[in-house]
């Protein structure tokens, strides 16, 4: 299920996404492999991508042209984060764990 976030990036500025994990329990776990991730534009179209250290809580940082706008019509613009790694649990090992993360980003130039 995907988590919409309150908070708004601007854009060409810096936006921290920070991701704890849970097992199929609800309970945290730890990934036991990097955390890979795509940010995607309205359209499905891929911005960018990278991977972090599998920790219990990991920031990703988006920054500069990650949160640039080309289309300058509407004041804000929604965005996908797609965050996926493995963890263990007592069901398996190296089981897939994949979530999505919804962020807007205002437009600097329709602000007023």
């Amino acid at each position: 299920m995907a988590t919409t976030l309150t908070s708004i990036a601007t854009e060409g500025s810096t936006y921290v996404v920070t991701c704890a994990f849970a097992d199929e329990d609800g309970d945290a776990t730890i990934p036991t492999s990097a955390v890979a991730w795509r940010l995607l534009d309205e359209r499905g179209n891929e911005i960018s991508t990278g991977s972090e250290a599998a920790a219990a809580s990991v920031d990703i940082i988006l920054s500069g042209d990650e949160l640039a706008i080309d289309n300058t019509t509407r004041e804000l613009h929604w965005v996908t984060l797609v965050v996926s790694t493995t963890y263990d649990s007592t069901l398996g090992s190296d089981l897939p764990l994949v979530d999505t993360v919804k962020f807007q980003i205002r437009n600097i130039f329709d602000t007023p």
